[in-house]
């Protein structure tokens, strides 16, 4: 950002000027009527007019909390800037309501993409009631009231987006409005079913478990800790047990329990690691400790908020530092640069804002506990194993850098977005290397970094191994695949530190076959400069390196080839020209075991491979982590 220092954002000024400076140029692309907002023509499956009114509502998200406070914190010059905004969103609340109004958002049907935005305008019409909610009048708020009660005469998904339903109703009840108490109990109940065990829910699919966790189900879940009124049976029937302040505290302590285990996915810099999708929304993926400090505050009740704020905060100065915006400061679909290929058929050009969920924080007052803690580092360890989303995390740190590497397990996304199998089903997910999606199935354009892939003999058509079952503990990740008729492959992924990780592929065929086994994909040049890199050989192992990091394989068949290939550009979600190395191997129909071992580290260092012997007595691995033993059959 030009007008900070980002490794000083620290104060509550400090990130309100973050959101003024972002938001700054967007004052342009409004519509006349200032209920809808158009920064780009790309499509999402919605449609154009749904997406003005998505920009216009996401914005909200960083702007309804600012709106929240008197913010007597901040110079003179800033919350003039801030009343321009309230004045502004106030005109697009009136028309965007309005049905005799060219501005108006449309009424309500079943699934409707409004319903996703409404949530925004639920959470800011309760944190900002006296900006965006008293001004009106009666016959203003009446259509405000109308056009949100629509939501609960049509269907909802049975996700994420019941937590819309359940903010419209919690809206109701925080203005005194009448809501409706069976749809709370139903959508809680939704809820409900969607929780696992040891803070984790899953979205709507069992089993996915992906960032709609943390900035979705838990996020919603802490906004109604800290905002939705206390109501007894007399007030609310059935739903006051989810109005109790025990079912709010049960909200909080889901989320203290997740916050330990979802803090491994990033690093004390505050790069996480890109897995699964929508990562367009970027530091919305640490919306979650934004809502837990909120709750914590609005519930009286702390715990880590050191750790909490440093979690927040490492993660926004990290994103504020990478070209995630136009040359007009508009951010933009992709992830670590714009990048429409990684999107989802629900990116809008808007769409990206809901990364503003990051900004609940500033609804809190200068003088709470956040403002005033200390930013405490998060202590990790070495490896994890995570139990409720059945994946290894592992952290290697090196000086004041920390290479992150998820081990997922059974994961998937329920439908197809757009590039499911690569946010979903690689081997490794990194937060160095990213990942890279497909433009095609040759090894080129497949970009088939971290990922075992299959092509019938000589077609050069390769096919991601795609799960069909999977196990799951401290050791090890084993997933079983068909990735095309007459190909049955068994892979082991095993991490062994120091920058490895071995892979063992039990492969049995009933045609002649070609398969290649993908590493982490190099950055062949850092968007800062046209970083060198060289290719070395050594213990059996070959390498490329650069000032940047190092990636290489090692395979015990000295029959396999290891070959780095030049992916397309623009598949990886991190680097717009990456290398990937392959182990690649032909095999006629049979039984056939291929072990081959990766390494990927963001420093220069080259460690050797583990030790892999293969013998009558099953293959051994000694290792810096643990002395693995499988036996073959």
């Amino acid at each position: 950002m030009k007008e900070l220092e980002l490794s000083k954002i620290g104060s509550r000024k400090d990130v309100a000027g973050v959101v003024l400076d972002m938001v700054r140029p967007l004052k342009p692309f409004y519509t006349g009527e200032q209920s809808g907002l158009i920064v780009g023509y790309t499509a999402a499956h919605y449609g154009s007019e749904p997406a003005k009114m998505e920009g216009w509502a996401r914005v909200l998200w960083g702007l309804g909390p600012l709106f929240a406070n008197n913010n007597d914190d901040l110079d003179e010059k800033m919350q003039t800037e801030i009343e321009q905004w309230k004045e502004l969103y106030l005109t697009g609340l009136r028309n965007g309501t309005d049905p005799k109004s060219s501005g108006y958002w449309g009424d309500i049907g079943d699934y409707d993409q409004k319903m996703v935005e409404s949530a925004a305008i639920s959470a800011a019409l309760c944190l900002s009631s006296k900006s965006l909610w008293n001004p009106l009048s009666d016959k203003e708020k009446n259509r405000i009231e109308s056009w949100m009660r629509q939501i609960n005469s049509h269907e909802v998904h049975a996700n994420n987006w019941r937590f819309f339903r359940i903010l419209t109703n919690m809206t109701f009840a925080v203005l005194g409005l009448e809501f409706d108490e069976k749809a709370l109990v139903n959508d809680f109940s939704v809820v409900e079913k969607c929780y696992v065990d040891d803070g984790w829910y899953y979205d709507g699919h069992d089993g996915q478990m992906d960032y709609y966790i943390p900035f979705a189900m838990h996020f919603y879940g802490l906004i109604w800790a800290a905002l939705a009124p206390d109501l007894t049976y007399g007030e609310a029937g059935e739903a006051s047990k989810y109005f109790s302040k025990e079912y709010k505290v049960n909200l909080l302590e889901r989320g203290r329990k997740f916050a330990g285990e979802y803090a491994l996915w990033f690093s004390d810099d505050g790069a996480e690691v890109p897995f699964g999708r929508s990562l367009t929304y970027r530091f919305a993926h640490s919306a979650f400790w934004s809502a837990l400090v909120f709750a914590e505050e609005k519930l009286k009740s702390y715990s880590e908020t050191g750790k909490y704020k440093h979690l927040l905060l490492q993660n926004l100065r990290h994103w504020l530092k990478f070209p995630i915006t136009d040359n007009a400061g508009i951010l933009q679909i992709g992830y670590r640069y714009p990048n429409l290929i990684m999107s989802e058929k629900y990116n809008a050009p808007g769409s990206p804002y809901w990364a503003f969920k990051a900004f609940l924080i500033l609804a809190l007052s200068p003088d709470s506990m956040l403002w005033n803690s200390q930013e405490e580092s998060f202590e990790y360890s070495e490896k994890e194993y995570l139990k409720s989303p059945h994946m290894i995390i592992c952290h290697e740190k090196k000086g004041d850098k920390d290479h992150v590497t998820m081990f997922p397990s059974g994961q998937h996304a329920g439908m197809e977005h757009g590039n499911c199998d690569s946010k979903y089903k690689k081997l490794v997910y990194s937060n160095r290397f990213g990942f890279s999606v497909q433009r095609g199935n040759n090894l080129d354009d497949g970009a088939f970094d971290n990922v075992f892939v299959v092509s019938r003999h000589g077609e050069e058509k390769y096919y991601m191994t795609n799960c069909i079952r999977w196990e799951a503990d401290e050791e090890k990740i084993h997933i079983t695949s068909n990735p095309i008729d007459g190909v049955h492959v068994d892979t082991f992924v095993i991490p062994t530190g120091n920058g490895w990780h071995v892979r063992i592929h039990c492969i049995d065929t009933e045609i002649a076959i070609d398969t290649a086994d993908g590493g982490f994909a190099m950055p062949v040049m850092v968007l800062s400069d046209g970083n060198k890199t060289e290719f070395y050989e050594e213990n059996d192992a070959r390498y490329m390196k650069s000032d940047f990091a190092c990636v290489g394989a090692y395979t015990t068949d000295s029959n396999n080839e290891i070959s780095f290939v030049r992916a397309f550009p623009n598949t990886n979600v991190m680097y717009p020209l990456t290398t990937i190395p392959y182990v690649k191997q032909s095999y006629g129909p049979g039984k056939y075991v291929q072990i081959n071992a990766f390494y990927g580290t963001d420093t220069d260092v080259i460690n050797e491979p583990p030790k892999i012997s293969v013998g009558k007595d099953g293959i051994k691995i000694d290792s810096k982590y643990s002395k693995f033993c499988w036996l073959t059959e």
